[in-house]
């Protein structure tokens, strides 16, 4: 039973750690993407859309928004869901649009 006491706490950090993977990936891919050609863009959509479901994960579990309530992981996590947000119409936009807004991207996912 005492090993079970812990699942939910392993779990989040589990789930912290992975973000930190995650970013990691996208802001490779984001770099990648200014560097290489088309197919460079497949990759940063998905490392953008696997991040953002992270996000959302780590966002409902119970565990985490119960931390939320300590103002700094509050307020750094609408900042991180914002950014998000904002990025969404460009990321799934047109390739065009995507490719001419890269760095303006790099630039918000590395804040």
């Amino acid at each position: 039973m005492e090993a079970l006491r812990s699942a939910p706490q392993d779990n989040a950090q589990w789930n912290l750690a992975q973000l930190d993977v995650e970013l990691l990936a996208l802001e490779v891919a984001a770099q990648r993407a200014r560097q290489a050609g088309p197919e460079s863009l497949t990759e940063l959509r998905k490392r953008f859309d696997v991040y953002y479901s992270r996000v959302n994960t780590i966002h409902r579990m119970s565990l985490f928004t119960d931390n939320l309530a300590q103002k700094e992981s509050a307020d750094s996590m609408v900042e991180i869901r914002s950014t998000l947000d904002r990025l969404v119409p460009l990321i799934d936009g047109p390739d065009v649009v995507l490719r001419a807004q890269l760095v303006q991207i790099t630039t918000a996912i590395d804040a």
